[in-house]
């Protein structure tokens, strides 16, 4: 089998320090991940791997679709590794019943030439077969840090009402607003609710939408001018009259993405 010619998982040094110091401004020890793979050698070394980064962290092996869908019924999950060949399920099926939900996921599959769709898809990172405990550490990192990464080119987004699940191109999406647990996608017309929180939303949508307040993801091309309204407050103007308010802190993004001297 594939797997048992993986190496024997190393004690991370560098890496596992740069992680479990932002564990501990991430509530490290109440993380959950879940490890969603079909064939037992490899689920045992992702195990192994994530456990020699994170040993605070609750780490669970699910070998079928069915049995990930009961866990994530069942328990709250902060990031999903995912195989996108399970006993010949369809994996893109599967890939968008998982980004329904609130947590990241990874791909870990042999079908690299998927990376690319996958990616549209919303998910976080996508590790191809065979790989290294260090490829792993990068992943987690990623996770950790917010990066945005340079090949994200998120598509679709998915969104779950009592209609069943909805296909969202992104490029129809204006902006997100934050509303307690859910997040609000405004479109043309309608407001869908959505359960990635807009911190995971800014990392798989780098590049096409901006965190203009901690409240508000606007889409960069829907954005027309910025304005001092003043006491201290400022506004951004969306394509369609829309205004939202922009932070302080992106007065300065704003003053070069429109131009303006900075001394203004």
């Amino acid at each position: 089998m594939w797997g048992t010619a993986l190496p024997t998982a190393k004690k991370p040094c560098q890496l596992q320090k740069d992680v479990e110091s932002v564990l501990e401004n991430h509530e490290g020890s109440s993380l959950r991940i879940l490890v969603v793979e079909d064939e037992i050698p490899i689920a045992r070394y992702i195990l192994k791997s994530i456990q020699d980064f994170l040993p605070r962290a609750k780490v669970i092996a699910c070998l079928t679709l069915e049995d990930a869908q009961e866990q994530i019924a069942s328990e709250r999950c902060d990031l999903c590794f995912l195989d996108l060949n399970l006993g010949g399920q369809n994996g893109f099926d599967l890939l968008k019943s998982f980004t329904i939900h609130s947590f990241h996921t990874i791909i870990i599959s042999a079908n690299v030439e998927k990376a690319i769709t996958a990616f549209e898809f919303g998910v976080l990172d996508f590790i191809g077969k065979p790989f290294t405990q260090e490829r792993l550490g990068q992943a987690l990192e990623r996770f950790f840090h917010k990066g945005h990464g340079k090949f994200q080119n998120t598509k679709f987004l998915t969104a779950k009402d009592h209609l069943g699940t909805h296909i969202l191109p992104v490029a129809s999406i204006h902006y997100f607003k934050g509303a307690g647990i859910y997040v609000e996608a405004h479109l043309e017309g309608r407001v869908i609710l959505i359960e990635k929180p807009l911190d995971r939303l800014e990392q798989i949508l780098s590049g096409s939408f901006v965190r203009i307040h901690k409240s508000y993801l606007v889409a960069l091309d829907r954005i027309q001018r910025f304005q001092h309204i003043g006491g201290g407050k400022y506004r951004v103007w969306c394509a369609d009259g829309t205004a939202l308010p922009l932070s302080r802190n992106k007065v300065k993004w704003a003053k070069k993405l429109f131009s303006v001297d900075d001394s203004v």
